[in-house]
């Protein structure tokens, strides 16, 4: 009898262990499944992975610029120091310009540090120091584009790309902050040069638009107006601004 009885207790501890393995094995599987889950659906995100589209674009663009020394591409370098100033990070992003100008590097057909710092300066509320960054890039691009144009060379980067991208937008950025300050004029012309370069963005044509109601011509408005809405049909705010052009 006691022989047996010590057989039983020994299946049970036997059965018990089996027990506790399995549902220590569910309790496992069940933990892998609720991370898998979670990751799918990005409520937690993996390590290492960026958790938003902003922090993405931080993280895509630090790569980018990791390689500047290497390539001279002055213009990853300030992309990574514009992508930190409009994730909110301008601390890191004074630091990043700093140590991108440390590198030299050549700017002669971007001015993209001055365009990043530019930015970083509007960030930080010092709006005239942007105007001045923003001034200095636009008259900098357009000296190297017509000193290269007077060179005869091949190939010649002005002849075949013609005036520098960053042109037009330190000239963007330029009527934004003009805009934003009701210096109406000031902005008109900002938004012209811009054009120059960039004749089909529609939403400048409505940016310009409401500068020329603001200034009381309204026959010029009234062309931007309808500019824009070739680019972008039924857009309200071209249709209202185009009302009241119209109106006498």
């Amino acid at each position: 009898m006691a022989s047996g009885t010590a057989l039983t207790t020994e299946n049970r501890l036997r059965e018990t262990r089996r027990f506790l393995l399995a549902l220590i094995v569910l309790i496992l599987i069940g933990g892998l499944l609720t991370g898998i889950f979670l990751l799918i659906n990005r409520v937690v995100p993996p390590l290492g992975v960026p958790r938003h589209y902003d922090e993405y674009v931080v993280t895509r663009a630090r790569i980018a610029a990791d390689t500047a020394a290497d390539t001279g591409d002055a213009q990853a370098a300030a992309d990574y120091v514009i992508a930190l100033v409009e994730s909110g990070q301008t601390s890191k992003a004074r630091n990043e310009l700093s140590r991108a100008r440390a590198l030299d590097l050549d700017v002669t057909r971007t001015q993209a540090l001055l365009i990043a710092e530019g930015r970083l300066l509007e960030a930080e509320g010092e709006y005239t120091a942007a105007v001045d960054c923003y001034t200095r890039a636009a008259d900098e691009l357009r000296t190297a584009y017509e000193a290269q144009l007077e060179k005869d060379v091949s190939p010649n980067w002005a002849v075949a790309y013609g005036m520098p991208a960053n042109y037009y937008v330190a000239h963007l950025r330029l009527a934004t902050l003009a805009l934003d300050a009701a210096d109406w004029e000031q902005a008109i012309e900002h938004l012209d040069s811009y054009l120059e370069g960039n004749p089909q963005d529609g939403g400048v044509y409505i940016d310009r638009g409401n500068a020329w109601l603001h200034v009381g011509d309204k026959k010029a408005a009234l062309a931007d107006f309808e500019q824009a809405l070739k680019y972008l049909p039924d857009d309200q705010e071209a249709l209202e601004g185009k009302r009241q052009a119209e109106e006498q």
